[in-house]
């Protein structure tokens, strides 16, 4: 507290003697001391004078406390000085680091994509093909799959002008031509396609492996897939086989085939443990391929070969007819008569149907003699596989569910069976147009 006073005591009307003072910390507030007399008024005043004295004094800093005070402002200076300088250096230390990062980044991309072209004009569509089928695919296909690609790569890639090219120099004008091409050429559709997904496969591992920037495939078009029909005998075709032929050689082999719609490879595969006669069903459970196999010289050579069935589902159970067993028992017998006709050479493998020294039946000499089987008895020359079509379309005409039919003929899905099996005969047509006479 600090006063001014004017020290100037003057007696009020009611007889009081009285002083003002103004109080200068609390802006210049008036202030009055009030006493009976004039003397006790003073006493007030010199005290309360006393008292505000005092006051300024204890409240007035010390001279060291003044230096301390001027050093801590100076050493608070200097530490804002300091950290504005560690501040601009940080700055500058983290942009020369942003620099760095970025020029590291910008070299590791460069030195990325430099490698990516070194690879994509390293390698020409043929060596790719080769070794991306050897190293990626072999060992998680099918042999037959296997030598099914190798085939084409052999026919339409290896030592032609695509084949030849570069993968970075690679583009979808150049695959069309191709694609075009072979069309000319009198390629179906179907092999057309088969080119195409060899070297589409090829393509994305490379896109994938940063070899080459897009798969040129991609922006390619290729031509219209004809839906294949296989054919199908007539319920009277079939009937006169059964009639008719059951003296031929072929007779037990054509039978059974339709009756079980077993695919030509199954039924060469199959062997008399997979025939439950008290049960009178069968178990599929190989299939007969030629598989392309490489001698210790280099050279390679298609051999036959039992090897798993095409899918999981083509492993089934089949049940078997009256014909069916009766081809079969025929079978047997024939055999039994040709193991002890030949019993010094005969080489028993369990095999159903054989050469006569128990080796598995040769497919070339095979099929000319079921040729000539078909002709003998005026019916349809069709592929032996359309027997397997046959068994398919009579159990449609006959009313069999789609499903059914799917399980016997083993296939995968029932979208299979639907398309491509299932071919309605000109009087399964008329049957049905039929029905519309009951309708109007």
């Amino acid at each position: 507290m600090r006063i001014r006073t004017d020290n100037k005591i003057y007696r009020r009307t009611d007889g009081r003697w009285c002083v003002s003072y103004y109080d200068t910390t609390e802006n210049s507030k008036r202030h009055y001391i009030y006493g009976k007399t004039k003397n006790e008024v003073k006493t007030k005043l010199a005290k309360l004078e006393s008292e505000a004295t005092e006051t300024a004094v204890k409240d007035m800093p010390k001279k060291s406390q003044i230096k301390r005070k001027a050093i801590d402002e100076n050493n608070a200076h200097n530490d804002l000085v300091q950290e504005a300088a560690e501040a601009t250096e940080l700055k500058s230390v983290q942009e020369t680091a942003d620099e760095q990062s970025e020029h590291s980044i910008n070299v590791l991309t460069e030195n990325r994509d430099s490698t990516r072209n070194n690879e994509g004009a390293k390698w020409t569509l043929q060596s790719w093909l080769a070794y991306f089928l050897k190293n990626y695919k072999q060992n998680e296909i099918k042999e037959t799959t296997f030598d099914s690609y190798m085939g084409i790569y052999r026919a339409h890639i290896l030592n032609t002008d695509i084949g030849r090219c570069k993968l970075s120099e690679l583009n979808s004008d150049n695959l069309q031509m191709v694609y075009n091409g072979m069309t000319k050429d009198g390629y179906n559709a179907k092999t057309v396609r088969h080119v195409f997904i060899l070297i589409n496969m090829a393509l994305k591992k490379a896109v994938k492996l940063r070899y080459i920037d897009e798969n040129a495939n991609d922006f390619v078009t290729l031509p219209k897939k004809k839906r294949f029909e296989g054919k199908a005998l007539t319920a009277e075709e079939a009937r006169t086989i059964f009639d008719k032929a059951k003296e031929e050689k072929l007779y037990p082999v054509v039978a059974l085939t339709l009756c079980t719609g077993m695919r030509k490879g199954e039924v060469m595969a199959l062997k008399w443990e997979n025939i439950n006669f008290r049960d009178r069903e069968l178990h599929v459970e190989g299939n007969l391929c030629r598989v392309r196999e490489s001698n210790a010289g280099g050279r390679s050579k298609y051999v036959d070969k039992v090897l798993e069935p095409k899918s999981a589902k083509s492993i089934r159970t089949i049940p078997l007819t009256e014909k069916a067993l009766e081809a079969l028992l025929i079978q047997k017998q024939r055999q039994d008569e040709i193991k002890e006709k030949y019993k010094v050479v005969y080489d028993d493998q369990g095999f159903v149907f054989t050469e006569v020294d128990g080796s598995l039946l040769r497919q070339k000499g095979f099929m000319e003699e079921y040729h000539v089987f078909l002709k003998k008895y005026g019916i349809s020359d069709i592929r032996f596989h359309d027997l397997r079509h046959t068994f398919a379309t009579l159990l449609f005409e006959e009313g069999e569910s789609a499903k059914v039919i799917q399980e016997l003929l083993g296939h995968s899905t029932i979208t299979i069976t639907m398309d491509i099996y299932t071919h309605v005969s000109k009087k399964g047509k008329k049957n049905a147009i039929s029905k519309l006479d009951n309708l109007f």
